[in-house]
């Protein structure tokens, strides 16, 4: 994959093999987390929105949080067993739209807790599309969509690629963040940012690095620019020294 395929690529498949082999398993676990959360409003098992909040926690504190995994992955498991198991055989056609995509919201958010952070993003990209399709779509995020497109399937590819770019940066250009900008004022601002997920906050957070002597013009223009921003952004977790 050239500079240019990875900037322009509207599928998060081709962005997904290219990054495989250089796992950062963090940002692959929040990265599966970001799409989960975009059909999290069709999730009502609480089994399988702990999963999702689990898998956060496991993305940040691996160590901590690793002894717990099995028994909240096991759990969400048994949400998405039972969520079959109830409508199984009893749909009309409008029942079976809505099932599919609580289905499909259910495995997303439960899959972000499995142990392989790699799986996991390609299972809930899949479970995202899905869900996609059906009529309980997703939100529409204020993404500049390339002209011509409108397909939900076409729209959510493009989303999740931006989300990708947003959590991983460009791998052909990488950002070394000098000590000298990060100032107190600049490290609390991003700090607040990932905490709150207060993202309409980086233009703050861009004149902050500016201030500190930051000139760096990708760093700059993501956090001034018009795409989507989740946890894992790669500007923040450059500030907060996260991999």
């Amino acid at each position: 994959m050239t500079e240019a395929e990875w900037l322009a690529a509207t599928n998060p498949t081709g962005l997904l093999g290219f990054l495989r082999g250089h796992e950062e398993f963090r940002k692959f676990r929040l990265f599966a987390c970001a799409c989960a959360r975009r059909v999290v409003h069709l999730v009502r098992d609480g089994r399988a929105k702990a999963a999702l909040e689990f898998a956060e926690q496991l993305a940040d504190r691996a160590a901590a949080a690793r002894k717990g995994r099995p028994a909240i992955y096991k759990a969400g498991l048994a949400a998405c067993e039972f969520l079959w198991g109830q409508h199984q055989g009893r749909f009309d056609s409008g029942e079976l739209l809505a099932h599919l995509a609580e289905s499909n919201a259910t495995h997303a958010a439960v899959k972000t807790a499995e142990a392989d952070a790699t799986v996991a993003a390609g299972g809930c990209t899949a479970a995202g599309l899905a869900a996609a399709y059906t009529s309980c779509r997703p939100p529409r995020l204020p993404t500049p969509f390339p002209p011509g497109r409108g397909d939900r399937i076409a729209d959510e590819e493009w989303i999740q690629a931006t989300l990708l770019r947003d959590i991983f940066g460009n791998p052909f250009r990488p950002v070394t963040f000098s000590p000298t900008w990060l100032t107190p004022t600049v490290v609390s601002l991003a700090e607040g940012i990932y905490a709150d997920r207060a993202f309409d906050r980086l233009p703050i957070l861009a004149d902050a690095l500016q201030d500190a002597g930051c000139e760096d013009a990708d760093v700059l223009g993501h956090c001034r620019g018009e795409g989507v921003h989740v946890r894992g952004c790669w500007v923040v977790d450059g500030v907060l020294g996260k991999g």
